[in-house]
């Protein structure tokens, strides 16, 4: 395969990993034909990318064979559970997600060993297994051979120390890329990481859209959308959830978290924030707060402590009694330095 007819079928897969996020947050939806759209799609991409990358890449090559396997049963529950005429969020208890589970269980085992790490997050934190998290995890990994190929195939480049930019990518996402890494490095020169943590970060620039890997512990992401002015930032930690949707929404967008059904409780757990009114001035200051992110659960341990030193820039914040209350405090105005 030519690296022209990569980077388009790339592009292609990349608009599935977009429409895979989506299903995966339409809980309450029963627009099926989506969903097998989606399923259809990405079984195709996946089998021309085993096919293809069979001598070349011959891991990639297996794990999309085992990922479209996935894929296939997705597909399958999907049909069953228009019959039902459940939501996604209520497709569960059906074989061919117990099928897709275990599957994603030999994935994992492939990514590990390409990646050094597994593809999936919400496989064996949720049970029942639904629809949606299928979907998420399947998507996950996509996005992991996707990202894997691009760089290898060098259908993009590197703008900057933790950057990359696909050929696509708009001028607007690379300067917020940009921006967010500048924030890093300030952060990263004051110790206020984890080593592990800075070593994992990365910004993936794609058409009007930014990825952002803001740790090291896996799903540890931020999904920036400018098309649709949104943010997701995705965490299973809820005081660090909590201090960033209390950031982002000091800086002027609206927020709410984003829940997932818990295997421990009745009630839905939150895994995350998602905010609304990402564009211009906001959309500079949210990709600046997400440099915040990183190593937050660490400081939250011991806020004061993290911050001693920087007491000329963050001394009022330190007055305050929460933690969280602190922490926003600090990175607002330790951010704000110029």
């Amino acid at each position: 395969m030519n690296v022209e007819k990569l980077a388009k079928l790339l592009a292609n897969a990349r608009s599935m990993e977009d429409l895979g996020r989506k299903i995966a947050s339409w809980r309450e939806s029963r627009v099926y034909r989506i969903v097998d759209s989606w399923a259809n799609t990405v079984h195709n991409i996946l089998s021309i990318l085993a096919e293809e990358l069979e001598l070349v890449e011959p891991q990639i090559s297996k794990l999309s064979l085992n990922l479209r396997d996935v894929v296939e049963q997705i597909g399958n529950a999907s049909q069953i559970c228009q019959i039902a005429g459940v939501t996604f969020g209520n497709c569960k208890q059906v074989l061919e997600l117990d099928v897709a589970e275990k599957k994603l269980e030999r994935v994992d085992r492939l990514a590990k060993q390409i990646f050094k790490k597994k593809c999936t997050w919400l496989r064996g934190e949720i049970k029942p297994y639904n629809l949606t998290s299928a979907v998420n995890d399947a998507t996950a990994c996509f996005h992991r051979i996707i990202e894997y190929l691009e760089k290898k195939f060098e259908t993009g480049k590197k703008i900057s120390e933790k950057c990359f930019a696909t050929k696509e990518a708009s001028e607007e996402a690379k300067k917020l890329c940009k921006i967010w890494n500048n924030a890093v490095e300030k952060m990263f020169e004051q110790q206020m990481y984890d080593e592990t943590d800075y070593s994992e970060l990365a910004g993936y620039v794609y058409d009007n859209k930014i990825e952002f890997t803001v740790g090291s512990s896996p799903g540890h992401k931020t999904h920036v959308d400018l098309d649709e002015k949104t943010l997701e930032y995705y965490d299973v930690d809820y005081k660090v959830n909590k201090t960033m949707r209390k950031i982002l929404e000091n800086i002027g967008l609206k927020c709410d978290y984003i829940k997932e059904e818990s295997p421990k409780y009745w009630l839905k757990e939150v895994i995350g924030v998602k905010c609304e009114g990402v564009e211009g001035e906001k959309a500079e200051k949210a990709v600046k707060a997400l440099a915040c992110a990183t190593s937050m659960d660490y400081r939250l341990e011991n806020v004061k402590a993290w911050w001693r030193g920087l007491e000329h820039v963050v001394g009022e914040c330190l007055e305050k009694i929460l933690d969280e209350d602190i922490e926003a405090c600090a990175c607002k105005k330790f951010l704000e330095l110029e």
